[in-house]
């Protein structure tokens, strides 16, 4: 088996101009790598999804190698050379740290969910190349749920009730139905409700995939503390609205970045399959607060460092309920980022990828972020659309679903032409902004998003394919 061909990327302006920003001259990114000994040249972005890491790096100025799990085109356009899970896979060991060597010198960060094909590229990667991010101690136990549960204890921080037998009829289980697509609010239970995960340390997923409502069928088992070894896990559900609070740190401290709401798509009997986000939010001082005192308790307990992310839950009293620690870029990252930006008026200085590469000091990042997202007035968002039958992609779809929309939208995450997309599997992302201080922008803008994602159903029914028998 021969190692994957290098993928060669456009100019800078190319990508620059799909991804709507000012383009940056080669001198402005050497001075930037130079303004730090520490900087790489290079990086290696690995996760399920790498397109809105690699824009974030590119427009800073490294060389990107990419390694994702769709090698969707716009992925493949924003990174220098790209290959996908199954093609590094398919590489024997040998092969494998043939091809990595070449990239020794690049830094490696996981920069989205991963089952665990992508989990066994990044632990061959490290091997060969130097790995920012957490160690693969700390990725276990930010993963499990028993370290969460002793972290939240000793640190006065809300955590779900977690257990890893089956609850009793007399602890309350229902069959309730979830809440309805594109939240993840609910009204004060009548009566206890518990969600059933798989556990993410013993089998990895991303995304919300592992999450189901529990029913009602359950045996009369007495309850046990979660188990660390165990798969599977049933946890209280927490109502309330659900964001997603992104952190940077130093190793030492942590700062507070940004908090987008968290919007979710309902796939068969699992109703919390992530959809989307929206933001960032302006927020009080006193929950800004909070969130800074949540971010610095977890560096101080985890020694995390770079950029991670935090899903809560935050009910009609404000009380923060912490449901999981993500110590990566994750899918909220990009609205963040282009909010910093678009105050700032600069790229590649505001970049959170370059945050992380230069391991910029926490202070300056406060610094910098202060008067940013918090006080911007755009309000971004980004939907992910979910196909409700098979078909074949073809690239003149993206023309007709955009033609005559009258809101700023984007199309992202964009398959190849003739890729067979499955029900259920993700089609592509839908991105828009408006001015927040305007009822007619956010009016038009949620009008024409509507109208878009009516497109692209209306779309992937015309190129649907044959039942089979």
């Amino acid at each position: 088996m021969q190692p994957p061909e290098p993928h060669k990327g456009p100019n800078i302006g190319t990508i620059c101009r799909l991804l709507d920003r000012p383009p940056l001259g080669d001198a402005s990114a050497a001075t930037s790598r130079e303004a730090t000994k520490t900087d790489p040249a290079e990086v290696i972005l690995v996760g399920a999804s790498v397109r809105s890491a690699a824009a974030s790096a590119k427009i800073a100025g490294y060389r990107v190698l990419g390694i994702d799990q769709f090698g969707d085109t716009d992925t493949r356009v924003l990174c220098d050379q790209f290959a996908t899970f199954d093609e590094l896979l398919d590489l024997s060991l040998n092969e494998f740290d043939d091809w990595a060597s070449r990239f020794r010198d690049a830094i490696v960060l996981q920069v989205g969910g991963m089952t665990g094909r992508g989990q066994r590229i990044l632990s061959r990667l490290s091997g060969v190349c130097q790995r920012l991010g957490p160690t693969d101690a700390q990725s276990r136990a930010l993963a499990d749920p028993l370290w969460l549960d002793r972290f939240a204890r000793g640190s006065g921080i809300h955590f779900p009730t977690t257990v890893s037998t089956r609850p009793t009829t007399d602890d309350g289980i229902t069959d309730a139905a979830a809440p309805r697509d594109g939240t993840a609010d609910g009204t004060a239970a009548t009566s206890i409700r518990w969600l059933h995960k798989r556990s993410p340390q013993l089998t990895p997923s991303s995304g919300g995939l592992g999450v189901r409502f529990a029913d009602n069928q359950c045996e009369p088992i007495p309850n046990h503390p979660v188990d660390e070894h165990c798969n599977e896990i049933w946890q209280k559900w927490v109502p309330g609205r659900s964001f997603g609070a992104t952190f940077y740190s130093d190793g030492d401290s942590a700062c507070f970045v940004g908090l987008c709401r968290s919007s979710f798509h309902r796939i068969k009997d699992r109703p919390f399959v992530y959809a989307g986000s929206s933001g960032p939010l302006s927020l009080p001082p006193r929950i800004v607060d909070r969130l800074n005192q949540l971010g610095n308790t977890i560096v101080r307990l985890s020694q995390l460092s770079g950029l991670f992310g935090t899903d809560i839950i935050i009910d009609r009293q404000e009380r923060i309920s912490l449901i999981e620690i993500n110590p990566r870029w994750t899918a909220s990252c990009e609205l963040i980022e282009r909010a910093i930006m678009q105050q700032s008026q600069t790229s590649a200085g505001h970049a959170l990828i370059s945050v992380v590469l230069r391991r910029t000091n926490t202070g300056e990042v406060r610094n910098a972020i202060r008067h940013s997202p918090d006080q911007s007035r755009s309000m971004l968002w980004k939907r992910v659309i979910y196909a409700r039958n098979d078909a074949i992609f073809r690239s003149q779809w993206i023309g007709e679903i955009l033609s005559g929309v009258e809101a700023d939208i984007t199309i992202a995450d964009i398959p190849n032409d003739g890729h067979v997309i499955r029900k259920h599997e993700p089609v592509f992302t839908l991105m828009g902004s408006y001015d927040r201080d305007s009822a007619d922008a956010a009016s038009l803008s949620l009008r024409s998003g509507i109208e878009t994602i009516r497109r692209v159903h209306a779309t992937i029914q015309r190129f649907r394919l044959p039942a089979t028998s």
